[in-house]
């Protein structure tokens, strides 16, 4: 018997469900993802997979019964926020390419697997701003998303390193060019609305 540690071995996906179950490990192969050859009802599938395909490989797996999936994209926990997960339904684990083996190595391929994820939620705002210099059209108007990556996540610039920098990889060039824009224009004689969202 064998116990995983957390933060060593795996990292529950923050979009994962809550779940708490007994089953059999079975490896999903890249081939057999849409299939529906395999049975993999009640099981736990463990895939090979890239973060940014994870979520379009979630929810085939779980209509062909998967009642967890535990990913790797090898021996780094490095990059399981960004996996563009929305709202698995069932619990999803990124494990290392050596957790996998493990597993995939025992004898009868039992495993217990426990998650608890707490979702907490909170506010944001959209940000408009009109200078009203005039109710003519056409009008300008230059937007910008605000927020986006910023926690070493896949996709992320600083990769491994774990602490909130929300925007610096995405959209902070973008924000600044559409404040820059807006500072420029803001005694144009043309209506300009400014968007962040």
């Amino acid at each position: 018997e064998r116990a995983f540690i957390e933060e060593a071995d795996f990292k529950v996906h923050p979009l994962s469900d809550t779940g708490d179950y007994t089953a059999f490990a079975v490896k999903v192969e890249k081939e057999d993802r849409y299939k529906n050859q395999l049975n993999l009802k009640d099981k736990i599938g463990v895939v090979e997979i890239g973060d940014d395909s994870l979520m379009f490989v979630i929810t085939p797996l779980k209509e062909m019964g998967l009642i967890a999936i535990l990913y790797y994209n090898g021996d780094s926990l490095s990059a399981p926020l960004n996996a563009r997960v929305n709202d698995a339904g069932i619990p999803v684990v990124q494990i290392t390419s050596a957790t996998a083996k493990s597993i995939l190595n025992m004898s009868d391929r039992k495993i217990y697997l426990k998650t608890a994820v707490d979702i907490v939620k909170g506010k944001s705002y959209n940000i408009v701003a009109v200078n009203n210099r005039s109710d003519r059209k056409p009008f300008v108007l230059i937007g910008a998303h605000y927020d986006h990556l910023g926690f070493g996540e896949s996709g992320s610039m600083v990769k491994n390193r774990f602490e909130i920098h929300n925007g610096a990889d995405d959209n902070a060039s973008g924000v600044a060019a559409m404040l820059e824009s807006a500072r420029l224009l803001a005694k144009s004689e043309k209506r300009v609305v400014v968007s962040a969202f």
